[in-house]
């Protein structure tokens, strides 16, 4: 058996294989390419995109700062539309939620809201854009719309104030029972993060501690 090849043999062997795999190897290469620079401008892109977003959205804020409310909105506006593939579109979103809030527009609010707790770029706002959502529902009066928002919890670093929040549902659903646990697990949680909480604790200690034989009594009074 012979372990060498003559010159003829070679070429043969590698015009089969140029055959079989050469134009598969180009485009192989050629798409490896492709992705390596496609990627890259990709990146170059997103990252002026960002830079372009800080800008427009320091023009918001000094802008709010220095009350001048109309250049403020139309740069959130700016941000929501034309920049939406960044947290800066999230922070207008909540910015001009702020200002429907305000004005007492609360369904033009919560619409802002919506576009952050659903479509955010970063968990804490989304987080936070539901947190503002239940504010609004419990300024309504409409508690088990407040707690239909707070079942989705995006970033327990808010666990304490969702409790709190739904201790207040409950609350204004007279339901004091629900209240008053809730209202334990918010104050236990700021306590375990080492956030003071006077607030929930007066809450808490406004919520009468029913018992059953203060149920039984009051059955048999009615």
């Amino acid at each position: 058996m012979s372990y060498y090849t003559t010159d003829a043999e070679q070429k043969e062997k590698l015009l089969k294989w140029w055959k079989e795999y050469g134009w598969a190897t180009i485009l192989g290469v050629v798409l490896a390419v492709v992705i390596v620079v496609g990627w890259q401008v990709y990146r170059r892109h997103q990252l002026h995109q960002a830079q372009q977003a800080s800008l427009v959205y320091a023009t918001m804020m000094s802008s709010s700062y220095a009350h001048d409310l109309s250049s403020a909105k139309s740069a959130a506006n700016a941000l929501s539309t034309q920049y939406s593939g960044t947290s800066y579109a999230d922070m207008a979103h909540l910015w001009l939620a702020a200002q429907a809030a305000n004005a007492k527009h609360y369904q033009q609010a919560l619409s802002e809201l919506k576009q952050v707790s659903e479509h955010g770029h970063m968990k804490a706002l989304r987080q936070i854009a539901v947190l503002r959502e239940a504010s609004i529902q419990l300024q309504l009066k409409q508690p088990s719309l407040a707690l239909k928002a707070l079942d989705t919890v995006y970033d327990k670093g808010f666990i304490a104030r969702v409790n709190e929040y739904k201790g207040d549902a409950y609350w204004q659903m007279n339901q004091p029972e629900k209240a008053r646990a809730h209202y334990q697990q918010a104050v236990a949680q700021y306590q375990k993060a080492g956030v003071p909480a006077p607030a929930v604790a007066m809450k808490l200690a406004g919520v009468p501690n029913i018992t059953p034989h203060h149920l039984n009594t009051t059955g048999s009074n009615a």
